[in-house]
């Protein structure tokens, strides 16, 4: 199980350590493992330390490595990747080998023992929408910006150069690249589930050709699907530091992103979209008394009423509404770029017009398709999280 601390709910994971160690340890005696990666979150050691699954648990503590060991490692898999690379783009041998070992050493030292920065550079220097391996790996191994003194600082350095081939020579963080940008991949790392670019397009009021512009170029750092319009296919973030990376240490105003203020973007795209598609008996059902159990063919009217993005507005609206309440914590934010609860309270007033509208209008055509889709339980966290909100947004306007 990889990735173990990215589970949503901390303790509903808690709990699952605990059952999949009560399950393990009623097994016969057989030889059977369980392998586990994490990050340490609080939660994560929490859930280790209980009493049950301290009975079978191994820990191993990938940092404890000693480093040579991890560099040796990093080395084998950048001179495979590269070799690969080589190949794909039928690089000449001669006269001069690529990459040089010298390139391989220089750039197994930046890693820092880290192999996302391995992974990501692989990446980057492969990306054919970005240039040539050669000059790649060339500006990679040049750049040296600075940036804190932190344990992210190689792949800081990283992302940043990759962000900056991204808007080319764009240095003004309120050019419409820059503000393109912030608007495409914030919502990408935003929303509550992954999803296809083309329900990205729904949400943002955009055209592909605008979002295409962004992600194209990100390919090292985001996973797109083979084709940008595919209805299922969603785009992810390769690693979950990238994210967090431009939420939380990001100190260039061209690239952070505000939390706060993109969930508010989401929130009221969301309630635009539930306050014009809601409608009453929406999937025309001949009786109003049937359960829906007796509904003929109520997934496939389903399918026609309510399109992908309307179940994603009809789910998380109030999920994103609550989390513009959270301040965000990352540096570099302000003028020009992403200013955080200034810009949330520029547009607070539409979200209450549009919270407004949807209490009194289109309440209960929601709580109608919730029913249908079988998710009623999304509506009471949702009603209350909007109740706390309201209050918070009442005060701060009062």
């Amino acid at each position: 199980m990889d990735a173990f601390d990215e589970c949503e709910g901390q303790e509903l994971v808690t709990s699952l350590l605990r059952l999949m160690s009560e399950f393990i340890l009623g097994l016969p005696n057989i030889d059977f493992k369980l392998f586990i990666t994490s990050r340490p979150e609080p939660h994560i050691q929490a859930g280790f330390k209980d009493a049950t699954t301290s009975k079978i648990l191994r820990p191993f503590v990938l940092h404890d490595i000693e480093k040579s060991i991890v560099e040796a490692d990093i080395e084998v898999f950048l001179r495979h990747k590269l070799a690969q690379v080589a190949g794909d783009h039928s690089i000449s041998p001669s006269p001069d080998p690529w990459p040089s070992s010298d390139e391989i050493m220089a750039l197994t030292k930046r890693a820092g023992a880290l192999f996302i920065v391995a992974s990501t550079s692989i990446m980057f220097i492969s990306d054919p929408d970005i240039g040539a391996p050669k000059e790649q790996l060339r500006a990679l191994l040049m750049n040296t910006q600075a940036t804190e003194n932190s344990p992210y600082e190689e792949l800081d350095k990283l992302y940043i150069h990759v962000l900056d081939a991204s808007v080319g020579r764009f240095k003004n963080a309120d050019s419409m690249v820059c503000r393109r940008f912030r608007e495409v991949v914030g919502t990408i790392i935003t929303v509550l589930d992954p999803l296809p670019l083309v329900m990205l397009q729904s949400l943002l009021g955009r055209d592909m050709e605008y979002i295409g512009a962004v992600v194209r170029r990100l390919r090292s750092v985001l996973i797109l699907p083979p084709e940008l319009t595919s209805e299922t296919e969603p785009v992810r973030v390769c690693h979950l530091s990238f994210p967090n990376y431009l939420t939380e240490r990001c100190l260039d105003p061209r690239f952070a992103i505000d939390p706060s203020l993109r969930h508010g973007r989401l929130a009221l795209a969301c309630l635009d979209i539930l306050n014009s598609f809601l409608k009453r008996d929406i999937c025309q059902i001949p009786s109003p008394f049937a359960k829906n159990s007796d509904v003929p063919d109520l997934g496939g009217r389903l399918a026609k009423a309510v399109l992908p993005h309307h179940r994603y507005a009809c789910r998380y609206w109030a999920q994103h509404l609550q989390a513009t309440l959270t301040k965000s914590e990352a540096k570099g934010k302000g003028k020009p770029g992403e200013s955080n609860q200034e810009a949330i309270d520029g547009f607070q007033t539409s979200l209450l017009e549009a919270v407004d509208k949807f209490g009194k209008e289109k309440l209960l055509q929601w709580l109608e398709v919730l029913s249908l889709l079988g998710w009623l339980d999304v509506a009471i966290p949702a009603l209350k999280a909007t109740e706390s909100w309201l209050k918070v947004c009442k005060a701060s306007l009062s």
